[in-house]
């Protein structure tokens, strides 16, 4: 099978037309100084029975200090990593939706509540332990959440998401970065029918970056190719997204970017914090969680369950 290239697309054109809308700026690749992060991710199920439905949820919070040096990885044994005093906190727990009605909705309003407030809670804790915390990271799009919780639906489940990211908001810096994005508000404006991520991996050199301003100011980044071992040599270049929630930002971008070029373990478009925090994620399988409620609790299943061969 041939590779899959894009044809007929005018890149100067393209790049003209960026940055009408857009300036293109450069990141600076430096020496980071220490930086601690802490995170959030999980792992979501749910199980429709007869006449409700059944959640189950395994959330994980990291925090990790980046320093730079070649440190244990004692969360998931990878060898050494550039981050030092990796701590982790884990709870998982089960529930009904109450109505039930707009299930995948409320997913998504739960999902936000427990992550946010997991991050919230633990920067406290690693505050208060005396150890240092700049940033808090948000798996996703701070932006595509803030969507969900628009909508005007009267669950409790949505208002303890809506709690949740105003205390989150409330932390001096907020930064998340999106595993996989495809947002295309940007490119449909310029007429093309692709993702912005698409867009600008095609007009952007490599360390280039733009800025889509607003509430979250939403950075689309080319960054550079870095030496991976397991590669045996430098990789390609990865468009990210990456949104800062709050104003002067561009020192930490440089910072992040040139933690994220140090990271020599996997080509990923987040921190290792934050793979971390979805790997461990699965190590409970939802699932399972829900099959031994309903085995003790036993109720009336849906139909389809009930089928025998």
């Amino acid at each position: 099978m041939s590779r899959l290239e894009v044809r007929d697309f005018d890149r100067e054109l393209w790049r003209r037309k960026v940055m009408q809308d857009y300036a293109i700026r450069r990141v600076n690749i430096l020496a980071p100084g220490k930086t601690g992060f802490i995170c959030a991710d999980s792992s979501f199920n749910l199980q429709n029975i007869r006449y409700h439905a059944l959640w189950s949820i395994h959330c994980i919070s990291i925090y990790g200090l980046f320093n730079g040096m070649n440190n244990e990885d004692q969360l998931v044994g990878y060898g050494s990593v550039p981050y030092a005093g990796l701590l982790y906190d884990s709870s998982v727990d089960v529930g009904i939706f109450n109505p039930y009605r707009l299930i995948d909705q409320q997913v998504n309003y739960l999902r936000i509540a427990r992550e946010y407030a997991s991050i919230v809670r633990n920067y406290a804790v690693v505050r208060d332990s005396g150890l240092q915390v700049d940033v808090a990271l948000v798996d996703g799009s701070l932006s595509t959440n803030l969507e969900h919780l628009s909508l005007k639906a009267d669950f409790s489940s949505r208002q303890a998401a809506l709690d949740a990211q105003e205390q989150l908001l409330g932390l001096p810096k907020v930064v998340s970065m999106a595993e996989d994005s495809h947002a295309s508000d940007v490119a449909h404006r310029m007429g093309l029918e692709m993702s912005n991520l698409m867009l600008f991996n095609l007009v952007l050199e490599e360390g280039e970056y733009v800025v889509d301003a607003g509430r979250f100011n939403v950075c689309y980044l080319k960054l550079p190719g870095k030496n991976l071992a397991y590669l045996g040599g430098r990789s390609s270049p990865v468009t990210v997204r990456w949104e800062f929630s709050y104003p002067r930002f561009e020192e930490d971008l440089d910072a992040m970017a040139s933690i994220w070029l140090q990271e020599d373990d996997l080509l990923h478009s987040q921190l290792y914090p934050l793979r971390i925090a979805d790997y461990l994620t699965r190590k409970i399988k939802t699932s399972g969680l829900l099959d031994e409620a309903i085995s003790d609790v036993r109720p009336e299943l849906e139909f389809r369950s009930l089928r025998e061969s």
